[in-house]
């Protein structure tokens, strides 16, 4: 991969940590603090930031989810609420 593609992707990146940081300060769920104790660690431990966040109990998984789903514009579903076939299942496993 090259230098410049590798930065675009890291700057596409720190964009959606931006406006994930920037929704949960909105929504009163995250303070400032804790996100910058997010970033060090994540810098620290080269850990994603996502999973910081729900690891360290700051967001609830479904919640980041819900963040991220508003900011991507992505729309989430519950598979928990579908009926899906045995074989299918197995297939995407596999």
């Amino acid at each position: 991969e090259s230098d410049e593609r590798r930065a675009g992707s890291h700057e596409r990146l720190e964009a959606l940590y931006e406006r994930i940081m920037d929704a949960g300060l909105a929504q009163k769920r995250v303070s400032q603090a804790e996100l910058d104790r997010v970033l060090e660690l994540q810098k620290e431990k080269n850990r994603s930031f996502s999973r910081l966040l729900v690891e360290m109990k700051l967001v609830d998984a479904k919640v980041l989810m819900g963040i991220l789903s508003q900011i991507l514009q992505i729309p989430t579903i519950a598979l928990s609420n579908m009926d899906i076939e045995t074989e299918s299942a197995d297939a995407l496993l596999t």
